[in-house]
């Protein structure tokens, strides 16, 4: 992001209606505290992670009412690198900012920091505690916002491999998994002899419409036997499979 860019999305944000919960204005006029930066890059981070947005913004050096640039003397501690640096020996897997903007304007220089959401599935804290935006005040994280984050995870093993087939398998493994799954379901057997490669490997949840997922092609290219690989694929028992080629580009 160039200086231009970001002075356009400076100037964006200040014609918003209100802030949001992943945008925070503070004066800043001399000085603005370690500990509330590093609270504040725990909350903002979070906040984006909920709100779904790429980034958290906290801007230093313009007023918080009618959002009028007032310029910031705020200095950074040893240089940028330093600052990034301290902040990530505090946060929850060492998460720093993206990055710090500095920016004169003719009214007064100001300091965008530049904030990523919380990854998914990882609420961030700040020295162990998660922070998180009450109104336009700063508060601790309640409960469901946590656990809504900690459960903002995709299921990767749901994905499919769109250049994979069940031409890429080899035939004696195939043939080896309806073995084993008449085995499993002898009631069913007369059925299963019916049913062509796909819609065996579609009921047996093998594949998804007819696509081979990234859980079957991962256990398939390491011999492993195929459980409950995941929660929601309970797949067949298959001691040896083989794949004839395949590339890992899906992945």
């Amino acid at each position: 992001m160039n200086l231009d860019e970001v002075k356009i999305l400076l100037d964006k944000f200040r014609k918003l209606p209100q802030e949001t919960e992943w945008l925070e204005f503070k004066e800043a006029r001399r000085s603005f505290s370690f500990e509330d930066l590093g609270k504040y890059f725990s909350a903002l981070s979070n906040e984006a992670r909920l709100q779904s947005v790429d980034y958290g913004w906290l801007i230093l050096g313009v007023e918080n009412e009618k959002w009028s640039i007032v310029g910031t003397s705020f200095k950074l501690r040893g240089g940028l690198d330093d600052l990034k640096h301290d902040i990530s020996q505090h946060t929850t897997g060492n998460l720093s900012f993206v990055a710090i903007h500095e920016v004169e304007m003719s009214e007064g220089r100001v300091l965008m920091f530049q904030i990523p959401p919380a990854p998914q599935g990882l609420p961030i804290a700040w020295k162990r505690h998660y922070y998180g935006r009450d109104g336009e005040s700063l508060a601790g994280l309640n409960l469901q916002e946590i656990e809504t984050i900690r459960g903002n995870i995709n299921d990767w093993s749901e994905d499919v491999c769109p250049d994979a087939t069940l031409y890429d398998l080899d035939l004696k493994a195939i043939e080896f998994a309806r073995v084993e799954f008449i085995k499993k379901h002898p009631a069913l057997e007369e059925e299963i002899k019916k049913w062509d490669d796909k819609t065996f490997f579609n009921k047996a949840k093998l594949t998804i419409k007819g696509k081979l997922t990234k859980a079957i092609i991962l256990s398939l290219l390491f011999f492993l036997p195929v459980k409950k690989f995941v929660k929601k694929f309970v797949i067949l028992n298959i001691a040896i499979c083989r794949i004839k080629h395949y590339s890992l580009k899906s992945f």
